[in-house]
């Protein structure tokens, strides 16, 4: 219930870097006949592509608008640069650009590998290659590209974080060890490492080295995040509420910081203080999984448990499969009555465990575990033969 995952850092970076193959940024664009009223450039640009529309001004209406995030606007200027002109590598990877970042990876696969085949061996197109490849789970191509990438540039950071967050996903951890033990320094490699270390079992290793970068960059949200993690890794609940809030403090958008802190105060039986957050949590995100269970669990731990049942209940209708959510062990004492004919009634208690289903046509027992021997206790009370 409590268990976390590592968070990997994503490198930010802005569109007007991103999109700048050449001079141009890297976004994409879509036929001019798809775009809607809404979409309207810089009026020179429009002039332009009115005039004499050509894939370079095309190209440069969608960094326009990728630059500012507008990637629905993107999209079209780029596709219609690339119809314009196929064989120009910037155009599709202006395309592929902006469709991984709009949230089309499969696309955006498509159009960074036609970049490559016409600009082999580019770094810039090769890098958002593995970033898409890796977005599928096709981490064995994504390792291919960021190889190719380490082949000219053996100390390219970009290249060594991808390499090793898709040989991490494998679950290669020695593999992204060794990779990373050598790397250029950076707190970003050194959270892939300390996750490497984490998966693979070190959780000496992983405390010490995300503690160092906790202690190089105090200001750095994510480190604290990840520190948190290890700690809740070796049942440090108390140290890792710390960092989880501090996480919090630094970044207040962080929601995954916001859960973990909540997760660490359920098992150090602090529900007065994992109230505000998961019911601010809960307002945010209303009908997600995690705060209609946490909510439940805190307002059970308060001893509300009307209001606890009925998140709860939500949960499971949500995942009904969710063991916790559903399932319930109760440990009581199991009363049996036995009658005889001109005998006094005989009470035999016996400790048991139920589980118990909270399903939604009401609670019912699935299955029990006597904690004694009951032919036993029957025989020593003289209710079977000896």
């Amino acid at each position: 219930m409590v268990s976390n995952q590592f968070v990997f850092l994503t490198r930010k970076v802005s569109p007007a870097c991103l999109f700048a193959l050449t001079i141009l940024c890297f976004l994409p664009g879509t036929v001019r006949a798809q775009e809607t009223s809404s979409c309207k450039g810089p009026a020179s640009l429009e002039q332009a592509l009115a005039s004499h529309p050509t894939a370079g001004a095309y190209n440069a209406l969608g960094a326009f608008f990728a630059t500012k995030h507008r990637f629905s606007c993107a999209i079209p200027a780029f596709e219609s640069a690339v119809r314009l002109d196929q064989k120009s590598s910037e155009s599709h990877y202006n395309l592929g650009i902006a469709l991984l970042a709009s949230g089309n990876p499969q696309r955006a696969v498509q159009e960074l590998q036609t970049a490559s085949g016409l600009k082999p061996n580019s770094i810039q197109i090769l890098l958002a290659l593995g970033s898409a490849l890796s977005d599928l789970n096709r981490n064995d191509e994504a390792i291919e590209a960021f190889r190719t990438i380490l082949k000219a540039d053996p100390q390219s950071v970009r290249a060594i974080d991808g390499l090793t967050k898709a040989l991490i996903a494998e679950k290669r951890y020695t593999a992204a060890i060794a990779e990373l033990k050598n790397a250029p320094h950076d707190e970003v490699l050194q959270l892939n490492l300390a996750v490497a270390y984490s998966k693979n079992g070190n959780t000496d290793e992983a405390l010490q080295t995300v503690s160092a970068i906790v202690k190089e960059h105090p200001d750095y949200g994510q480190a604290h995040l990840n520190l948190g993690i290890v700690y809740t890794e070796q049942n440090r609940f108390g140290e890792a509420a710390q960092e989880f809030r501090e996480a919090m403090r630094l970044d207040p958008s962080d929601e995954v910081a916001s859960l973990s802190y909540v997760k660490a105060l359920v098992v150090l039986g602090q529900f007065d203080a994992a109230t505000p957050v998961i019911k601010g949590y809960l307002q945010r995100h209303p009908k997600e999984f995690d705060a209609l269970y946490f909510s439940g669990v805190v307002e059970k731990g308060l001893g509300n448990n009307t209001e606890a049942e009925a998140h709860l209940r939500q949960a499971v209708a949500i995942d009904p499969n969710y063991f916790d959510a559903r399932y319930s062990l109760v440990r009581t004492e199991w009363q049996w009555t036995f009658e005889r004919a001109g005998a006094v009634p005989t009470q035999v208690t016996l400790p048991s465990t139920f589980l118990v289903d909270r399903g939604a046509d009401g609670p019912r027992i699935v299955c029990y575990i006597n904690h004694a021997d009951v032919q036993a206790v029957l025989r020593d009370r003289g209710l079977l033969p000896t």
